[in-house]
């Protein structure tokens, strides 16, 4: 299922920010008029991604320790991190920016993952 989650102008090129949407909590980027979404976490030490910036067009640096990601794959590219981040499939129609929702979308890099911080996967 797609859920809106903003309008076209609401984000400019090069920014980012963090989205709550039916349960799926994730970070939201603009590049070069494309969207992309990640985990809102660092896995190295849980720094909140939205509050870093981007580099070399694709790739967000943490603000605590500089870890790096890539946000089109979420596949870690700097060290201190060590695990990727989950992405989120988001889609452009019209004007207007959905996330696509699914059983799993409430944690993206997989259910289970040994650094997971969602809600429905937290140790008792």
């Amino acid at each position: 299922m797609l859920v809106k989650v903003l309008n076209e102008g609401e984000l400019k090129n090069s920014e980012m920010k963090d989205i709550i949407v039916k349960g799926a909590k994730f970070t939201l980027y603009r590049v070069k008029d494309e969207y992309y979404g990640t985990d809102r976490l660092c896995t190295h030490k849980d720094g909140p991604l939205a509050e870093g910036y981007l580099e070399n067009d694709y790739e967000v640096v943490c603000p605590w320790h500089g870890a790096k990601f890539d946000i089109r794959t979420g596949k870690c590219t700097g060290l201190p991190a060590n695990n990727d981040i989950g992405t989120y499939k988001i889609v452009k129609k019209d004007n207007e920016i959905f996330v696509e929702i699914t059983e799993i979308t409430k944690h993206a890099c997989k259910k289970n993952c040994e650094h997971c911080k969602c809600e429905d996967n937290k140790k008792s």
